[in-house]
């Protein structure tokens, strides 16, 4: 089950006013009543006046909460999507900001990460390859092509990101945050339209991404069936972020930050898009993530199909339906006649 605006669901604190609202107005009726001179120490009386706010209530804050469940874009369970297509388009996704520089790896993570990419394109002869980066925003390197040697001169631009001045995008003047919900989406712009081809994400980072809000790009991946194949560049222990020549970043405090890599996000992307996690600490990530491609369009290819996850919000929207339409019949029904 996966919900694809979670933060939708801080709607739901507004059901409190509501409720505050319901308590306000079963107090007015009574006291309007009381002014009338109605005697309310009929228990029928009580009853009616109770039970009819009360049901209100509850359809009312039913139609609220079935709204606030619909907008929020809920998803579980999977069906077979028909595709037939041959042959690989591949997006590859490289976080550049700066706590990719941390030299946990060499000769550091960004260096390691370009390394294994360009291997692992060099393996796949086949593929047409378009390159992204991001960091406070993202840039489309190469449109997808099959020209290897503008490929390797945009790969080897970036390995330099560390000795040329800081970017407007951030590249590499970030404390470690990256906008990875701006690399998702114009990923997602690389790939030509109507075409036959399988088409992948490759990702490199370290997973120290600028909050939570690529979950709609992330969505956007899932339904077209695009897996990702994630590349992790750090480790556990991390390391210093480098400043200029010979120095390091500090935070307000004067203290030196400290870069680790965040497997769980990178774990996340991996696993919500079927897609596959390496860590780039492995020598041996080039050639696992080639044989998992040249599987994943041979599978394409024999079966014909693959799974896409099914969206839900018409099961919340038809609820919202039925307690509206059952609140408005509380209202409208005069219930002294059938209470």
């Amino acid at each position: 089950m996966i919900i694809e605006s979670p933060a939708m669901l801080f709607a739901l604190f507004g059901l409190i006013p509501v409720i505050l609202v319901f308590l306000y107005e079963y107090r007015h009726t009574m006291a309007a009543l009381r002014q009338l001179g109605r005697t309310l120490t009929d228990e029928s009386v009580r009853r009616l006046i109770f039970g009819k706010w009360l049901i209100g209530l509850v359809c009312f804050c039913g139609f609220y909460l079935s709204c606030i469940l619909a907008m929020a874009g809920w998803e579980w369970g999977e069906e077979a999507s028909q595709r037939d297509r041959s042959g690989l388009d591949l997006v590859v996704v490289v976080d550049s900001s700066r706590s990719m520089l941390v030299r946990d790896l060499s000769p550091d993570r960004i260096g390691k990460g370009l390394a294994i990419v360009g291997e692992l394109v060099e393996s796949l002869p086949d593929a047409r390859v378009a390159l992204v980066s991001f960091a406070g925003s993202a840039s489309k390197l190469i449109p997808m092509t099959e020209d290897r040697l503008a490929l390797r001169n945009a790969l080897r631009s970036l390995e330099g990101l560390g000795d040329g001045p800081l970017g407007s995008d951030g590249s590499p003047a970030g404390a470690g945050a990256s906008n990875i919900a701006q690399g998702l989406d114009l990923a997602l712009a690389c790939f030509p339209e109507a075409t036959q081809r399988n088409q992948v994400v490759v990702m490199v980072s370290d997973g120290e991404f600028a909050g939570a809000s690529f979950s709609q790009a992330l969505n956007q991946v899932r339904k077209r069936g695009i897996p990702i194949g994630v590349i992790a560049a750090g480790t556990p222990d991390g390391g210093r972020i480098p400043q200029g020549k010979s120095g390091w970043l500090r935070d307000q405090s004067d203290r030196e930050v400290v870069s680790r890599l965040q497997s769980g996000p990178l774990h996340d992307l991996a696993s919500a898009t079927r897609g596959w996690y390496f860590n780039a600490a492995d020598d041996a990530v080039a050639g696992q993530l080639a044989a998992s491609l040249r599987q994943f369009v041979e599978r394409s290819a024999r079966e014909g199909f693959i799974l896409v996850p099914v969206s839900r919000d018409n099961v919340f929207v038809i609820m919202a339906l039925v307690f509206l339409t059952a609140y408005l019949a509380v209202r409208a029904i005069r219930w002294r006649s059938v209470w």
